[in-house]
């Protein structure tokens, strides 16, 4: 369990929304997560509160160049890598652990604008989780019985 609050988490979280909304503006602030010891249960101290942003890049930065990657410094002497949204959604395809964990965490922050499509996403995304941990069931039983036919026939023979 954390050493740290809960809500001590949450201040921190939000101190460090706000500092990136200051940076990339409120519109294109997508939401900031919190990844690492915090998820585990094992934080200690306020220093191990780690959090990534999503930012939805620019026209420009859609048509004329690679996704980026920003720093937002913090008064506290950490600072928050900001993912452009375009990486953010391939560490997910990629079933990156650190944001997968951190997606499905309550120490998040959505911006408003963008939390109805977030939470729909997310919902999709359970779905398809559910349904591939009862495909796998179903496989395992499938392989269980039929692995389980061969040694009745076996010793019929």
């Amino acid at each position: 369990m954390n050493k740290i609050t809960d809500i001590e988490i949450k201040k921190v979280l939000k101190n460090r929304y706000e500092d990136i909304k200051k940076q990339v503006g409120e519109d294109r602030l997508f939401g900031v997560f919190v990844i690492g010891k915090v998820l585990y249960g094992i934080a200690e101290t306020k220093e191990d509160i780690k959090t990534i942003g999503g930012y939805i890049p620019t026209e420009e930065e859609l048509y004329l160049s690679p996704p980026q990657f920003r720093v937002c410094n913090h008064n506290d002497n950490t600072s928050t890598p900001l993912t452009d949204l375009r990486c953010l959604l391939e560490k997910i395809e990629q079933q990156d652990i650190n944001i997968m964990e951190s997606i499905f965490s309550e120490y998040r922050i959505i911006n408003p604008r963008y939390e109805e499509e977030y939470t729909k996403q997310i919902e999709e995304l359970n779905q398809k989780i559910k349904m591939t941990e009862e495909e796998l069931i179903d496989f395992k039983t499938k392989k269980d019985n039929r692995d389980a036919l061969k040694e009745s026939l076996k010793k019929i023979k």
